[in-house]
């Protein structure tokens, strides 16, 4: 007798043959689970059985919401390993925390049953898609695959390895969203390498239609790579209608998994273009090596082909991958980018405009212009003027000009309207010379100057030295 035999004949009904008991004309009649409780799970309906257990759909009378509840079969619930395993997938699934993938809520015991709950999703698994749709159109094969590639960033980055991606894993809700269901086959990478697979004594042939060469022959030494070859499998299917190695028993299969090159499923459904045709025999490569290393590698890559099948991803629950036509009134986001440059260089141009210039300008004829500013300094590099100077006390442009300008031949000149290049504060002074600031000289004689051979000089400290600069005497203006 199990564990609670009166319950467990309700959630386990057996189906007695002839040799125990029964009619040859049909089995005993099942005993309905619906209003069984478990701990504080009132159970609605059966969903499933299998060999390990069953999976029903159940009340939360704490929390007042749906669970799918995965109670472990009572011979299983006798073997210490088994529940020891069972309870690691609920800690792996614990961990676990993604849109795409379905949340373990809480793990428990009742009179010697074990049971997870997880999240209830509401949906069709893509099996039954297929079977009820055939092939799927490549631009939904194409979302459901991004978002399980999605799922597997996320088991990848705490080192989870789902290892039973399939079709009947991923079930699709109302809304589009694909969420990846069952961690029994779960390892995590930090769990003993050595326990024994909780469902390897129930796996069915259709497992073998997904299974990587490398689980096959050690299930316990495998990563990402392992559930990357089973999810292209799986798109295979999605966009044909059969698994990748359709023919034979199980041995069979898990030979052509191991030995033949990925079939190309463009054969099989012309509307598979040969981008995404490379990225489905890329991922079913028998060679882990030669498959994407990881995920985000095979996003990369599924992101090219969703963009030629004119898919956009939005945000609804996460992300989901919608052709553009479905998408209303959010073109502009598309523009966002270069609509940002643009602002940017145009900020970038309004400062550059207003941004005041404080550095010397150089004239066309050699000479350079030195601002003065408010405190008495040059700002050119010349001489360093009084800061109690007033500038209408300082002599004119025109005087300084007679007063020091020699040009660079050591002949003296009039100056010129040419040589005022501007006025309120700016000086001309020659290349290399300094601008100082002398009294007013008198007005040379309006008959043409004759200069002697030494030109007037001023020279200045450059070197910081505290010493006064020395001034040369002008050489005397002769009239003519």
């Amino acid at each position: 007798m199990g564990p609670g035999s009166t319950l467990c004949d309700r959630l386990f009904p057996r189906i007695a043959s002839p040799v125990e008991g029964g009619t040859a004309e049909g089995p005993p009649a099942v005993v309905s689970p619906i209003g069984v409780e478990l701990d504080h799970f009132i159970i609605d309906e059966r969903i499933g059985v299998g060999g390990m257990g069953a999976v029903f759909r159940a009340r939360d009378t704490r929390l007042g919401r749906g669970v799918a509840l995965k109670v472990l079969s009572p011979v299983q619930s006798l073997d210490q390993g088994a529940v020891q395993r069972f309870r690691n997938e609920a800690r792996a699934a614990a961990g676990l925390d993604h849109d795409n993938i379905a949340r373990a809520f809480y793990v428990g015991e009742d009179r010697g049953l074990h049971f997870i709950a997880f999240e209830y999703v509401t949906g069709t698994n893509v099996r039954d898609l297929i079977a009820a749709r055939g092939p799927l159109d490549p631009s939904d094969a194409v979302n459901y695959t991004l978002q399980v590639a999605s799922a597997l960033v996320h088991t990848n980055s705490v080192g989870v390895v789902h290892r039973d991606v399939k079709p009947s894993n991923i079930i699709i809700t109302p809304t589009g969203r694909a969420k990846l269901v069952d961690l029994g086959l779960a390892r995590n990478s930090e769990s003993n390498r050595s326990s024994e697979d909780l469902t390897s004594d129930g796996t069915t042939l259709g497992t073998f239609d997904y299974i990587s060469p490398e689980q096959a022959r050690d299930p316990r030494n495998v990563d990402v790579r392992s559930d990357i070859y089973s999810l292209g499998c799986t798109l295979y299917q999605m966009l044909t209608g059969e698994p990748p190695y359709p023919e034979g028993n199980a041995f069979q299969k898990l030979l052509d998994h191991q030995g033949k090159q990925p079939p190309d499923p463009a054969r099989k459904n012309p509307r598979v273009s040969e981008r995404l045709s490379s990225v489905i025999r890329r991922m079913m490569a028998s060679d882990p090596d030669k498959r994407f290393a990881t995920p985000e590698a095979l996003i990369r890559e599924l992101m090219f082909v969703a963009e030629e099948l004119g898919l956009t991803g939005v945000s609804s629950e996460g992300m989901v991958w919608m052709s553009a036509g479905a998408i209303s009134g959010r073109n502009w986001e598309k523009h966002i980018g270069w609509m940002a440059t643009v602002a940017l260089l145009v900020v970038l141009a309004v400062v550059l405009r207003f941004q005041p210039v404080d550095r010397g300008e150089v004239l066309s004829g050699g000479d350079q212009l030195a601002m003065v500013n408010g405190e008495g300094d040059v700002a050119a590099g010349g001489s360093r003027l009084p800061a109690t100077a007033d500038p209408r006390q300082l002599p004119s442009l025109r005087d300084q000009m007679v007063a020091t300008g020699a040009d660079a031949g050591g002949k003296a000149r009039t100056p010129g309207a040419g040589d005022v290049k501007s006025t309120g504060g700016v000086v001309s002074v020659p290349a290399g010379g300094s601008a100082t600031a002398e009294p007013p000289r008198p007005e040379p004689p309006t008959s043409a100057p004759v200069a002697e051979p030494a030109a007037a000089k001023t020279v200045a400290s450059t070197t910081g030295d505290s010493d006064p600069p020395s001034t040369e005497p002008p050489a005397a203006i002769k009239p003519a």
